[in-house]
């Protein structure tokens, strides 16, 4: 009945996206850190009835570009969600772990969208060289006065490690 209703075509084929996440948060001993993340993920609609009716009704006169920057933003929040606890090193050590924990999230979200992550894969996690925030104030007479008694210190134990080496031989 045309007045009633109407159709539409939804493609279920595979989505492969190429995501790039600047200026992650992250913990390293305390200060903060900013990291440039990217990945790659694989999404399609779900093939089980739910799924393609769940799909059908939120995704289904969105064009691909909109499904596309929906999945990617996504991935995005769990992305910033997850690296604020970690270290570089934690992140670099678990990176496959870290693949999985974020997919099964977005797997959450994508549920209420007709949508399944099928992989996601993290390429490359480089720290943001251009961070400027790491400088954690102004630099003042005060932390002048006390990098210098710093860099004395540090002389005066060198000029006693020498002592020491010439007096052991």
């Amino acid at each position: 009945m045309p007045i009633f209703e109407d159709y539409a075509f939804l493609p279920l084929n595979i989505r492969t996206l190429e995501i790039s996440v600047n200026d992650i948060m992250t913990d390293i001993m305390g200060k903060k850190v900013k990291l440039n993340m990217t990945a790659t993920a694989q999404v399609k609609v779900g093939s089980d009835e739910v799924s393609l009716e769940t799909a059908a009704e939120i995704l289904l006169h969105k064009t691909d570009e909109e499904i596309n920057n929906i999945a990617r933003t996504t991935f995005e929040g769990h992305i910033r969600g997850v690296f604020p606890s970690m270290t570089i090193e934690a992140v670099d050590a678990t990176r496959d772990e870290l693949a999985h924990t974020i997919q099964q999230l977005v797997d959450k979200d994508f549920k209420n969208m007709g949508l399944t992550a099928l992989s996601f894969v993290i390429k490359d996690i480089e720290e943001n060289k251009n961070d400027s925030e790491r400088i954690q104030g102004p630099v003042n007479e005060s932390t002048i006065k006390l990098l210098n008694e710093i860099s004395d210190r540090l002389q005066k134990i060198e000029a006693r490690l020498e002592k020491l080496e010439k007096k052991l031989g």
